[in-house]
């Protein structure tokens, strides 16, 4: 341990000098190296020197020896000093450089390893020194992950056409009615089971380009060659024929009427006569005014033109509706009695 020693020269000897250790508090006496330092001490001097402090107990006591630090010395130690400091400072910033070297090459291998490029580890890395030894490694690693990638998306892409593939896929207007998912649709001659349906908003083209109508996308099993399929379809049709088949019925009991009928007219006292009772055959008059009946009574089939709407000319009008009026036409059953005939 050094220390700053005040002290009083006693006895100078060949190897020793005796000296009286002088403190703040208590005095001791000590012996002193001869040294480069010391050498040129004499008796009765006083001096304030760096010392290093030795305590030697032996059978006699203890003894207490100084051994002075020459300013050369002091300067060497303080310089020893400064170079261990700077030493440990170099080490210290070696062991921080080489901590973040580790940390980021963890940070870009790990971008790599998902195909990615990590600039910013790239540029710290390249700040330190360290991104030339692993560039080869970090490029190749995000050519493999890239591949990996591609190969990857090529695999969804085949297995979702695939899975496409399975089935029909249809878009129709929005205007169309589509059963929801789980339902047999038939639309144009074939049956589907439907799997999926999506609803596709109008698009005015503003941000794509191109403009698209209102649609549904259709997902869905084409049944048509099945047992089901072939049934409903058969349904439909016959329930169509059916259809067809009243319209032309209709359609022949109106034009009959018209041709070889006779129009209905005011009753003795100018007044539109009153809607006749008797099984009605077709009844598709509305609350705005327009529409058609066809009435059978027990002698006469009566077919009837609703003309209340706003523009008709209700002048025409010879039979009582509720509204303004209908005018219309009457034949005998027999006229019509083939038209009636159930098979």
């Amino acid at each position: 341990m050094e220390s700053m020693y005040t002290m009083e020269i006693v006895k100078i000897g060949r190897k020793w000098i005796d000296i009286i250790v002088t403190g703040k508090n208590n005095s001791y006496n000590a012996q002193l190296l001869i040294d480069d330092t010391t050498r040129g001490y004499a008796v009765g001097d006083t001096h304030t020197v760096r010392c290093r402090y030795e305590s030697k107990s032996s059978g006699y006591g203890r003894k207490i020896f100084l051994y002075a630090v020459s300013d050369a010395a002091i300067q060497a130690a303080e310089k020893a000093k400064v170079e261990k400091a700077r030493e440990r400072e170099k080490s210290r910033d070696k062991e921080q450089r080489d901590r973040k070297i580790s940390e980021f090459i963890g940070y870009v291998r790990e971008a790599a390893s998902h195909g990615r490029r990590y600039e910013n580890g790239i540029r710290v890395l390249k700040e330190l020194g360290a991104w030339a030894g692993i560039e080869k490694e970090i490029l190749a690693t995000i050519a493999e992950a890239e591949k990996v990638k591609r190969e990857e998306r090529m695999a969804r892409m085949d297995a979702a056409q695939a899975e496409r593939a399975k089935y029909t896929w249809l878009n129709v207007g929005s205007y169309v009615s589509v059963p929801g998912a789980g339902k047999i649709w038939l639309y144009e001659g074939k049956a589907y089971e439907i799997i999926h349906v999506i609803f596709h908003e109008e698009d005015d083209g503003e941000y794509s380009g191109s403009y698209e109508e209102a649609h549904y996308e259709v997902q869905a099993n084409d049944i048509t060659d099945s047992d089901v399929g072939r049934k409903l379809l058969a349904e439909q049709a016959a329930k169509r024929a059916a259809e067809r088949a009243e319209r032309v019925r209709i359609a022949s009991i109106m034009d009959t009427t018209k041709k070889q009928g006779e129009p209905i007219t005011l009753d003795s006292e100018g007044q539109p006569v009153f809607m006749p009772k008797g099984e009605v055959i077709l009844n598709t008059f509305d609350l705005y005014g327009s529409g058609e009946m066809i009435i059978r009574t027990e002698t006469h089939t009566w077919y009837i033109v609703n003309n209340g709407m706003d523009g008709d000319s209700w002048g025409r009008n010879t039979i009582r509706t509720g509204g303004a009026g209908a005018y219309g036409w009457k034949i005998e059953n027999e006229k019509v009695a083939q038209f009636f005939q159930v098979e």
